[in-house]
C-alpha cells in the first residue's frame, strides 16, 4: 500500500503501481519525491495510465501532470497543459501563474518539434519517449479527426495547425516559428528515442557548442529492424535555418549556408517504423512519388532526391524506371564527390534491380563496382554470396560471407540493415564449417558470434551441433535448450538435436517426444532407431543427419 502526502497546489494519488510500502506501514510521497525516487517520465506515464483507466478526472490529471512538470523545472510543458485544458478551478489559476513566472526565470534550452496527422495510435509512445529531457514541444497539426491533438495536449504540448500543402516543409516551419529552444529536436509521430540515448541528447543541448547532429535513424522495415541511417535531428534555432523540400525535407542546406558545424553521433539510436508494413510502405510511396517530382524540377541534379524516387518507383513495381533513376546520379560526373553515399548507394540499387530481372552477370557486375567504390559495403559481399549460393559455387560464397562477416560498417546517410547482414553472414560462415566437417573452427565461430549476439536462435542450435559432434552431451544440451527457449515454435532443428542427445543417452521416451516436437509425428520405430550422429569421426564427416535416416 503506497499513499502521497497531498499538498495544498494538487491532489495527488498513487506513484506508480510496484512501489510497495514497509510491512503494514503505507509509504507517503510528495511528487517532488516521486519524481526523485522514480523518475518524471515513468511517473508521468503513470499518471497518465491512471487517467486512462478512469481513476482521474481529466481536471485532476491535468493538476497532477502540471504539478510534476514544475517539479521537474518543465514550466513550459506545465503552462501549455494548464492552457489547452482551461478551467475555472482556483488550484488551475495558481499553478497556471506559477508556471508564468517560473518560465520567464527558466530557459528553454531544447524544444521538440513533431508534425502530425492522424496519429493517435502512435504519438503517445513518441512523446512519452522524450517527456523528461525537453522543455517544450510544439506540435503541428495538418488535419487530424482523430484524438491526435487531444493526446499531444496531455503531453504539454503546444499545437498549431496548418492545413496540409502537399509540402512537409510548410508544417515543419510552423513548430519550427512557434518554438522558443535554443535546440531543435525533431521526431516523426512514428517514431521513438532509444532510452540509452537520452544521455546523449541532454549531453549536446547542456554543452554550449551549436553544431548539426546527426543521429541514428533505425528502419524498422516489414518486420525487420537495423534499416540504419545518419539523419540531422538535433541542431541549433538560429535566424535563416529552415526546413527545404516538399517531401523528405532537410534541414542542412540551411545549416550549411550559415556554416554551422555538422557531426556525427551513431550511438544516438531513434528508432522509426514508417515503413513496417509494406502496404502503408507503397501508401507512402504513391503520397511522395509527385512531391519528388514536383521537387526535381528546382533540383534536378539532387541525388538524395533521384535516390528517393529511385526506391519509391521501385518498391511500386516500376523497375525500369527506377534504374533511370538511379543512372541519372551514376552519370553525374559531380555526384560522386558530391554524395559519395548517395553515389554508391545508387550503383548497390542498380545491382539489386538487375538481380530481380533475374540478370546476375549484370547484378554482379555492378556489385563489383559497388565494392571498388567502398570496400566497407558489406551488403555487396553479401549479396554477392547469395549469388554464388544459387550458382552452386559454394566456395566463392563462402568468401564472400566470410568478408561480410569481418566488415563492420560505419552509419551512413543511406539506410542499410548493416547488422542483420552480418549475423546472417555468420550464420552461413558457420555452416559451412559445419558442413565442410570443421568442426572446431565452426564452434569458434560460433562462440564468438553469441558474445555479441546471444539471443540468436541459430547461433545456439548451430554450436549445440558442433557439440555433439565434440560429444560433449551436456553442453549440447544447454544450447539446443536455450535455442528451444528463445523460439519454442517453429524450431525443428534444435528439437531434434535434443532428440539425438536423449537418444545418446538411451532416453528414447524423451527423445521421441522431441523428434514429435520438431514435427516428425509419424516416425516408425525402425526409422527411429535409424536416428543417428557421428560423435568424434565428425572430424572428418562430422554430423550425418539429426533427424530421422
Amino acid at each position: 500500500m503506497v499513499s502521497i502526502i497531498r499538498e495544498p497546489r494538487a491532489d495527488v494519488s498513487l506513484p506508480p503501481a510496484d512501489v510497495s510500502g514497509d510491512g503494514n506501514e503505507p509509504r507517503r510521497y510528495t511528487i517532488r519525491q516521486c519524481i526523485r525516487n522514480f523518475g518524471a517520465a515513468r511517473y508521468l506515464w503513470c499518471l497518465r495510465t491512471r487517467r486512462d483507466a478512469g481513476m482521474y478526472s481529466d481536471e485532476e490529471f491535468v493538476l497532477l501532470a502540471a504539478r510534476a512538470y514544475l517539479d521537474n523545472s518543465n514550466p513550459r510543458r506545465a503552462l501549455a497543459l494548464l492552457c489547452g485544458h482551461p478551467s475555472p478551478a482556483p488550484a488551475h489559476a495558481a499553478l497556471m501563474a506559477e508556471a508564468q513566472s517560473s518560465a520567464v526565470s527558466i530557459p528553454c534550452r531544447c524544444t521538440l518539434n513533431m508534425i502530425v496527422k492522424n496519429e493517435e495510435a502512435a504519438v503517445g509512445r513518441a512523446l512519452g519517449s522524450v517527456d523528461d529531457i525537453v522543455d517544450e514541444i510544439v506540435v503541428c497539426d495538418t488535419g487530424s479527426s482523430d484524438a491526435t491533438v487531444e493526446i499531444a495536449l496531455r503531453y504539454g504540448a503546444t499545437v498549431v495547425r496548418k492545413p496540409w500543402c502537399n509540402d512537409f516543409s510548410v508544417p515543419r516551419n510552423a513548430a519550427l516559428g512557434a518554438s522558443s529552444g535554443a535546440w531543435i529536436f525533431w521526431l516523426d509521430a512514428d517514431d521513438v528515442l532509444d532510452p540509452a540515448s537520452k544521455d546523449g541528447i541532454l549531453s549536446l543541448v547542456r554543452s554550449g557548442d551549436p553544431h548539426a547532429a546527426l543521429v541514428c535513424v533505425d528502419n524498422v522495415h516489414h518486420g525487420a529492424s537495423g534499416m540504419q541511417f545518419l539523419q540531422v535531428r538535433l541542431f541549433p534555432r538560429l535566424q535563416g535555418v529552415a526546413f527545404e523540400r516538399r517531401v523528405h525535407e532537410q534541414i542542412s542546406p540551411s545549416l550549411h549556408r550559415l556554416g554551422v558545424a555538422h557531426k556525427h553521433y551513431p550511438a544516438i539510436r531513434i528508432v522509426h517504423a514508417g515503413y513496417d508494413d509494406p502496404d502503408v510502405h507503397k501508401r507512402k510511396a504513391l503520397r511522395n512519388r509527385p512531391l519528388i517530382i514536383e521537387e526535381l524540377r528546382a533540383n534536378p541534379d539532387s541525388a538524395a532526391l533521384l535516390l528517393s524516387l529511385g526506391d519509391c518507383l521501385s518498391v511500386l513495381g516500376k523497375k525500369t524506371e527506377a534504374l533511370d533513376a538511379y543512372n541519372k546520379i551514376i552519370s553525374n560526373p559531380q555526384a560522386q564527390a558530391r554524395d559519395p553515399d548517395m553515389y554508391v548507394q545508387a550503383v548497390f540499387d542498380t545491382a539489386l534491380l538487375y538481380r530481380d530481372r533475374g540478370d546476375s552477370a549484370e547484378a554482379c557486375r555492378w556489385l563489383e563496382k559497388t565494392i571498388a567504390l567502398d570496400p566497407s559495403r558489406s551488403e555487396a559481399f553479401y549479396v554477392l554470396g547469395l549469388i554464388a549460393q544459387e550458382r552452386g559455387e559454394r566456395e566463392r560464397a563462402f568468401g564472400y560471407f566470410l568478408s561480410c562477416s569481418r566488415i563492420k560498417p560505419p552509419v551512413r546517410k543511406t539506410a542499410t540493415d548493416a547488422l542483420k547482414i552480418r549475423i546472417d553472414s555468420s550464420l552461413r560462415v558457420a555452416g559451412f564449417l559445419f558442413s565442410r566437417g570443421m568442426i572446431d573452427e565452426c564452434e569458434s565461430v560460433a562462440r564468438a558470434a553469441l558474445e555479441s549476439y546471444p539471443n540468436v536462435v541459430d547461433f545456439h542450435t548451430l554450436l549445440g551441433k558442433a557439440l555433439l559432434c565434440a560429444n560433449d552431451l551436456p553442453q549440447a544440451a544447454r544450447h539446443f535448450t536455450t535455442s528451444l527457449t528463445l523460439a519454442p515454435e517453429r524450431n525443428p532443428d534444435a528439437a531434434r538435436g535434443m532428440a539425438v542427445v536423449y537418444l545418446l543417452l538411451k532416453d528414447r521416451r524423451r527423445a521421441r517426444n522431441f523428434l514429435e516436437r520438431a514435427g516428425d509425428v509419424e516416425v516408425r520405430s525402425q526409422e527411429f532407431s535409424a536416428t543417428r550422429v557421428t560423435v568424434r569421426a565428425a572430424q572428418r564427416k562430422c554430423i550425418a543427419e539429426l533427424s530421422p535416416a
